[in-house]
């Protein structure tokens, strides 16, 4: 996410040239759902009982 927000194309005066902020998007909406998987995963991982040995 933070590459996608860093590398963002300038023109030869240094002003932002051409972006429309759709990788940022998509880095963030990826982060979001990712986010929101591994919760889930840990919430019903502590709620399944334990594997017997």
């Amino acid at each position: 996410m933070t590459e996608a927000a860093c590398t963002r194309p300038r023109d030869m005066f240094g002003r932002l040239a051409g972006d429309d902020g759709s990788a940022f998007a998509q880095a963030w909406l990826a982060t979001a759902v990712y986010t929101d998987a591994a919760t889930r995963a840990v919430a019903e991982a502590t709620w399944l009982p334990a594997a017997a040995p």
